[in-house]
């Protein structure tokens, strides 16, 4: 048996409920703080279900229409309307024509920007369509019910795009993305995990947890480049997963999420992940049932270590449910039950480098670098025996506007007062607008305070060079730039107290990630290449 379709059937069921609510409820917005948050007015307050960005437009999908905002201004263009569309539920650009994904309605295309639309299903025997993929410059659709279909702009039809991928039991498919350049899904309520195998020409399943888990319904799928991370509908404290190897092997990463599973478990949920610039978003929606249902939007740094701290960045109360956030340039854009709404980003505060320890006669001298420094006005530095719970030991003032290397560093000289022998240290970045960033965790053990790894040298013109403090018999190394694409990979053994360099010298100038991994000790590293 692959799974128990009646746990699917009653998936399918709630995410069929759930959307027809969107496109049917108009609710207020009292919660949301209109010093932070503004409504895009030209965009009606109801539902909007979707949500995409290409070349700096912005398109949003509501009941029926699409809405077109060009370069973030206030000017926005309402589509000819989607012919009896329950809701938008996907769009998508692919050579100049518009592609609208409806909730039981199919797909519908558009070569003039939405002035008139034209329904393209041929083929497509499920019209419930919940996600849009591009891949190798072709379009694919993802349904609640029917799996993936692949479009021909010829033909203007469809086909299946199911082999060895079970309809029957896995059919309801709530994501799809390219993890590098293969489409990876969420699909089905049994704990299933589908890769695409390009070689064989079919999909492969695994599972999240290890095994067949009948109720593991994933709400959502993002990637950064490097990781990959699943959101779980009511899962409690493992309502966010991570895999670092490409799905073969998945662990929570809830660390700032806890409080709201805390509190509603089991009807919160990791309902969106999505990716910008330098952050991913994770959108936790909790209902409760007592009239204070609330949308949550938790931030952080893209490319840092699991067990780093999720922060809370919005919050609409008032029944204010979020389906879908994206970013355009410096604003993100939310969509939700009340509209369509943005916030302004400021610039990314700091680059944060390397923070490292290392134990002497006084105590713990921790020290970091920041590659350039934007209206940045404090550093936290804090502590932790557990790794989770962290306390503020310090503070040091920031620079404020910098664009060249600076250092810092902080003596912790309470060690006598600290029973664990292992602890843990983060920093915390404030800048003068109040919002707040973190840097990488990292662990200290007192008598054994040789890093792992190091690193000789930052920035660095033709060689990364790495030193191990022991023998390790295989590292996997890799690089890739802070848009997430890996442009590295190997493995290597490394000796004790050697050298091992890495030719940079073709990258262009600008901060990467190295990411060394040796068993369970995994070591990151932001690097910038002048």
């Amino acid at each position: 048996m692959r799974g128990n379709c009646f746990l699917e059937i009653y998936c399918m069921r709630y995410f069929t409920i759930r959307f027809l609510l969107l496109a049917t409820i108009i609710l207020q917005t009292k919660a949301i703080d209109a010093q932070t948050w503004a409504r895009v007015k030209r965009v009606p307050a109801a539902g909007v279900a979707s949500i995409a960005v290409k070349n700096d437009t912005v398109y949003a999908g509501t009941a029926d229409r699409v809405y077109i905002g060009t370069n973030n201004s206030d000017e926005w263009k309402a589509s000819a309307q989607v012919a009896n569309a329950n809701f938008i539920s996907a769009i998508t650009v692919l050579h100049n024509n518009l592609y609208a994904g409806t909730y039981g309605k199919g797909v519908f295309v558009s070569s003039n920007k939405g002035d008139t639309w034209v329904p393209v299903n041929n083929g497509l025997f499920l019209t419930y369509i919940s996600k849009f993929l591009i891949w190798n410059d072709e379009l694919y659709a993802a349904t609640s019910g029917g799996g993936f279909f692949k479009y021909n702009e010829v033909t203007n039809s469809w086909s299946t795009f199911n082999i060895d991928f079970y309809t029957n039991v896995d059919g309801n498919v709530n994501d799809l993305i390219l993890f590098n350049n293969t489409p990876v899904a969420a699909a089905g309520a049994n704990g299933n995990f589908y890769k695409y195998d390009t070689s064989a020409n079919k999909w492969v399943a695994s599972y999240y947890l290890s095994f067949l888990r009948p109720g593991l319904f994933v709400n959502t799928l993002l990637t950064d480049g490097q990781s990959l991370f699943a959101g779980i509908n009511g899962a409690g404290s493992d309502a966010l997963l991570r895999s670092d190897d490409g799905g073969n092997l998945w662990s929570t990463d809830t660390v700032g999420l806890g409080a709201f599973f805390t509190r509603h478990v089991p009807s919160s949920s990791v309902d969106v992940l999505a990716s910008g610039a330098g952050k991913n978003y994770a959108i936790v929606n909790s209902l409760n049932g007592f009239g204070n249902n609330s949308g949550n939007i938790f931030i952080r740094n893209k490319g840092v270590a699991a067990g780093s701290t999720w922060r809370l960045f919005a919050a609409f109360d008032e029944n204010e449910f979020i389906h879908a956030v994206a970013e355009n340039g410096n604003r993100l854009y939310a969509c939700l039950d009340g509209g369509l709404y943005y916030s302004e980003l400021s610039v990314l505060p700091v680059v944060l480098l390397n923070l490292r320890a290392a134990e002497n006669d006084k105590g713990v001298l921790l020290q970091w670098q920041t590659a350039s420094e934007h209206n940045s006005d404090y550093f936290n530095i804090q502590r932790s025996t557990d790794g989770a719970n962290f306390v503020t030991i310090g503070t040091n003032p920031a620079a404020g506007n910098s664009n060249t290397i600076l250092s810092y560093s902080y003596l912790d000289a309470q060690k006598e007062n600290i029973s664990a022998q292992k602890i843990y240290y983060r920093l915390e970045e404030v800048d003068k607008d109040m919002r707040a960033s973190y840097s990488n965790t990292i662990n200290f053990n007192y008598n054994n305070n040789t890093a792992v790894f190091q690193l000789l040298s930052n920035p660095v013109r033709s060689f990364i060079t790495l030193q191990a403090s022991q023998d390790i018999e295989q590292a996997t190394i890799s690089i890739s730039g802070i848009n997430g694409k890996t442009l590295y990979k190997a493995a290597r053994a490394i000796g004790a107290s050697s050298q091992l360099q890495i030719n940079v010298s073709s990258y262009a100038a600008g901060l990467y990630i190295l990411t060394v991994r040796a068993g369970a000790n995994t070591t990151t590293f932001k690097i910038i290449k002048q």
